[in-house]
């Protein structure tokens, strides 16, 4: 007798295996029609896609996923979806599914597009519009805290703007709450273990050979490079301890959050250079590259809380809760001791629940109410003639690129295509064989 979970997949694998090639009709995945490209990423692409109501659908191609070692990111942005479900401020996951080439994650479209775009197309912010947008973030990332996550790459094209014009969270594809599953580390060792005790070694194909270069020193070797780029990519909004290595918690993401408020009053991240080395330093030596430019008349509150926040870890203003993670930079300078204190456990990566208390009792934010927030009128309504309507969006292209799943497929210009292949159908065959 078959069961729902084999009902459910059978009909997912006809849903994708009738999908439609025609000049003059869209694509159509999973029961999702696709109708235009949104933007694309590192490793896939979002789409827009209607059934009975309409989507954006984030597609992944697998074989990116495995040759750039990004399993355990993909499972972390998909598990925090799903535990964030009916949350007001973390855009919500409808559907998740995949066929033999791609996985997808059906999402809420917002229409308004990313607050990047606003930014662009206002190039600064009064200080009352960044107020109300800031106390937006704030609450995003809060939530994402409470549920024990670190973002860890927060800035402007992560917050997404709904048809009511408030802002919802998205992108945790760099999230990470603790867990052996997200961490990527544990699928790359898997690998290579299993690989070493079959005494197993992966030749390729002829240009695989020609580069002479083994499995694992390519994975070693995409791994690390991935790594490389998940840190600096972003480098302007990343807080000082994760540029330094050092072990960081929650108040990374606030770091990120004040870089963000300097942006939208003056239309530029405060340590931006052109060279990402440069930045780096000026982001590492903040206590004299931070500077205000006298062009524009802003409050002495907003300056505060930005000097306040853009400060080292033990020093930024988030909450008090954190002070126990500090005891390896303090206990030289306080001769406190961890035995003198009730907090057990210390880790390097932790984060607490409503912890931009002090954020919010800064006199910045005087009188505002928090608890209605997502009540309050916002500053923005995205004016749109449908809800296809993808104005706010990139102009996007066709959909051609789309392709059928193929259970073999044509060697591109990725040299370690076939490698990935083979490793992954030798894995297979010895969980089988036991």
């Amino acid at each position: 007798m078959e069961t729902e979970y084999l009902r459910q997949t059978r009909v997912l694998r006809a849903r994708a295996s009738s999908r439609v090639f025609s000049p003059s009709q869209n694509v159509t995945v999973g029961g999702y029609e696709v109708i235009r490209v949104l933007g694309k990423g590192s490793f896939g692409v979002v789409r827009l896609a209607s059934s009975k109501k309409v989507y954006a659908m984030k597609v992944i191609k697998k074989s990116d996923m495995l040759r750039n070692s990004q399993e355990g990111h993909l499972r972390a942005e998909r598990d925090f979806l799903v535990a964030s479900e009916r949350s007001r401020w973390v855009v919500p996951l409808i559907a998740s599914f995949q066929d033999t080439s791609n996985l997808y994650l059906v999402m809420d479209y917002m229409v308004g597009g990313d607050f990047l775009g606003l930014l662009i197309r206002k190039n600064t912010l009064s200080e009352e519009m960044t107020k109300w947008y800031v106390a937006e973030m704030i609450l995003c990332v809060e939530e994402a805290h409470r549920m024990k996550w670190i973002h860890r790459d927060i800035k402007p094209d992560n917050f997404l703007i709904s048809a009511s014009g408030h802002l919802k969270i998205s992108d945790f594809g760099l999230a990470f709450d603790g867990h052996w599953a997200h961490d990527q580390s544990y699928y790359n060792n898997h690998r290579h273990s299993l690989v070493h005790r079959l005494g197993i070694e992966v030749q390729g194909d002829t240009i695989d050979r020609e580069q002479d270069e083994n499995i694992l020193q390519y994975r070693n070797r995409t791994g690390k490079r991935q790594l490389a780029k998940s840190i600096v990519g972003t480098s302007q909004y990343m807080a000082p301890e994760v540029i330094r290595g050092d072990p960081y918690d929650g108040r990374c993401d606030w770091w990120s959050i004040g870089i963000i408020i300097f942006e939208c009053l003056f239309g530029y991240t405060p340590f931006c250079c052109d060279d990402r080395t440069e930045t780096k330093y000026k982001i590492l030596h903040h206590a004299t590259t931070l500077e205000f430019p006298e062009s524009k008349d802003v409050s002495l509150e907003v300056v505060d809380l930005i000097r306040k926040i853009l400060r080292e870890r033990e020093l930024r203003l988030s909450s008090k809760k954190y002070w126990p993670n500090d005891w390896d930079r303090l206990l030289p300078n306080t001769g406190i001791t961890p035995d003198q204190t009730s907090v057990q456990d210390y880790t390097g990566h932790y984060v607490f629940p409503d912890d931009a208390e002090d954020i919010k009792r800064h006199k910045f934010f005087k009188r505002w109410n928090w608890q209605n927030q997502h009540l309050s009128h916002p500053p923005f309504v995205p004016k749109v003639k449908s809800e296809e309507d993808t104005k706010y969006f990139d102009e996007g292209q066709s959909i051609s690129d789309v392709e059928p799943s193929k259970e073999s497929s044509t060697r591109g210009s990725s040299s370690g295509s076939s490698r990935i292949a083979e490793i992954n159908r030798i894995v297979a065959e010895a969980a089988r064989t036991g």
